[in-house]
């Protein structure tokens, strides 16, 4: 595979990366809300052009599966694979959670914990947990919707000996209160680091970075059948104009 494709529209952030030969060549990001529908488009013929790059020449799309905002999502997806069934495409879909997760591979030790979080509203968030190892990564708690206390007790139930325990995305600060407040906090030796603002957000680089390991291992799904990972039922809030 040369030339990937990646979208990411799961939370506020609206991006496309395009990695040919190993190495991002253009990405682009908005970070507003409700912007997905109008931008996302623009954003990647844009990416594209500024790659250097034809849409014939991309030989494989990966998209941010979720969880996450579910128009988000539905954007997202409906964009990747139109792309990739008009061209005949492998689609990739990447957890979001695991590509934030990832994300931090430069900086974790064996034995650190890494929980990537978006917010679910009132005390609830989308988070995962994975466990670093002198072998690689482990899923250590599944992707889901938790109570903020739950995911805490998950948390330092997963968690080893010794290690950091690193929140990102963009309810790291949400995922982590409760987390440092646990009882369990209080005779652990344990840090809890939540990752600065400016680098805890998703990013479309991620979800490449994780579809070109997915597509490795030959993890891709038909493009006429896949759907989102919401993980959580749809809740509309009804306008305040609506009879």
């Amino acid at each position: 595979m040369t030339t990937l494709l990646a979208l990411e529209t799961a939370d506020t952030t609206c991006g496309v990366a395009v990695w040919h030969n190993g190495v991002c060549r253009a990405a682009a990001h908005i970070h507003r809300p409700r912007v997905h529908a109008a931008r996302l488009v623009p954003l990647l013929n844009d990416t594209l052009e500024h790659a250097e790059l034809a849409p014939k020449q991309v030989d494989a799309v990966a998209v941010s599966s979720g969880p996450g905002s579910y128009t988000g999502l539905r954007i997202g997806m409906s964009t990747a694979k139109g792309f990739a069934m008009a061209r005949d495409l492998p689609l990739i879909p990447v957890p979001t959670l695991e590509a934030a997760a990832y994300a931090l591979a430069p900086w974790v030790a064996p034995n650190d914990l890494v929980v990537p979080a978006l917010d679910a509203r009132r005390n609830d968030v989308f988070a995962a947990a994975y466990q670093c190892t002198f072998n690689g990564w482990s899923p250590a708690h599944d992707a889901g919707p938790y109570n903020t206390s739950a995911l805490a007790d998950a948390v330092w139930d997963a968690a080893e000996s010794e290690g950091t325990i690193w929140c990102t995305g963009p309810a790291a600060q949400k995922a982590a209160d409760p987390i440092r407040t646990h009882p369990a906090a209080q005779s652990a030796v344990h840090t809890v680091r939540v990752v600065p603002a400016p680098y805890r957000a998703l990013s479309a680089e991620h979800v490449a970075q994780r579809g070109r390991a997915r597509a490795r291992k030959g993890l891709h799904e038909d493009p006429r059948t896949v759907e989102p990972a919401y993980l959580k039922a749809f809740h509309g809030t009804p306008s305040a104009k609506s009879v």
